[in-house]
């Protein structure tokens, strides 16, 4: 069935393999529930025509919308289309808010990422063994993005040590040595907690102003080093954390925080008490989602 999504996917504008079998089973399933509400993220593939349906049937239809949908590895016409039709659609950036309300015939909103407790929570106890595995100067979680890459090359031409864990590093020459994959949340908590600093990148085919890793990190005890933008300076203030413009200023930073373990302490205590002691985590911002649902 892989294989056949991914002939989908590319031949019939981004859909998947029994498309109509998962559309009638959707319809199926909420006839069956007491649900009023039905909740949808990113790109599932919920069709218009089924949003219409489910609709009307009264049961209020969200889309927290994951990704940009206009980068284009997301855009296809049906999805565009299907965002037409939901009650409610969320973005986690503030980028696509204007063209989400000229496309919806509901209401948008702005609600950033947040954390699950259960997952990123600071590791306490780490062995002599765990540091020797994952300790670094900084390290970064995420997919190879391209426009990623002249970041981390400054980094690895600055001497720092260096860790990559996520996807498809291991496609650049210059990165593949430090590549790690992806790992387990358990060895991810390790990883960060063990790292001097994390590093944290947006996304910049999705238009992204903040991504999980922005609450994530700081939940999981991780000193961040956070790329500057406007939701950023909004989510932490311009004191909690450390921030860069460029790849030089990144370094710049980066060593200065290497140099003083009590300045990444100070950054550790203020990032985690401005998410955790927050409203931050996926069930504050779905209890948003429902109190929108109601008014």
């Amino acid at each position: 069935m892989g294989i056949l999504n991914q002939i989908s996917w590319r031949l019939f504008d981004k859909t998947y393999w029994h498309q109509e079998q998962f559309q009638k089973q959707i319809f199926f399933e909420l006839n069956k529930s007491a649900s009023n509400a039905v909740i949808v993220v990113g790109t599932s593939p919920v069709n218009c025509h089924t949003l219409k349906k489910i609709n009307s049937n009264r049961v209020k239809t969200i889309n927290f919308v994951t990704d940009d949908p206009w980068n284009p590895a997301h855009l296809s016409r049906w999805y565009l289309n299907s965002l037409a039709e939901y009650d409610l659609l969320i973005t986690p950036r503030r980028s696509t808010l204007n063209q989400l309300k000229q496309v919806s015939k509901g209401k948008v909103i702005y609600l950033p990422f947040a954390y699950n407790p259960q997952v990123h929570f600071e590791e306490s106890q780490l062995t002599t063994d765990d540091f020797r595995r994952y300790s670094c100067d900084i390290m970064f979680f995420g997919g190879a993005d391209k426009d990623r890459l002249p970041y981390i090359c400054e980094l690895i031409r600055s001497g720092l040590t260096v860790k990559l864990y996520g996807g498809y590093w291991e496609r650049y020459p210059e990165t593949r040595p430090l590549t790690l994959g992806i790992v387990p949340p358990a060895e991810l908590r390790k990883a960060v907690k063990a790292s001097k600093i994390v590093l944290n990148l947006v996304r910049r085919s999705n238009r992204d102003g903040h991504v999980m890793r922005s609450f994530e990190v700081p939940a999981m005890g991780g000193c961040m080093l956070n790329e500057e933008t406007e939701e950023h300076i909004e989510i932490f203030g311009s004191e909690t954390l450390p921030f860069f413009r460029t790849p030089e200023e990144m370094v710049k930073q980066a060593k200065i925080l290497i140099k003083s373990p009590e300045l990444r302490e100070k950054f550790v205590r203020l990032g985690k008490n401005k998410i955790v002691g927050g409203e931050n985590t996926y069930s504050d911002r779905l209890r948003t989602i429902l109190k929108e649902i109601e008014s």
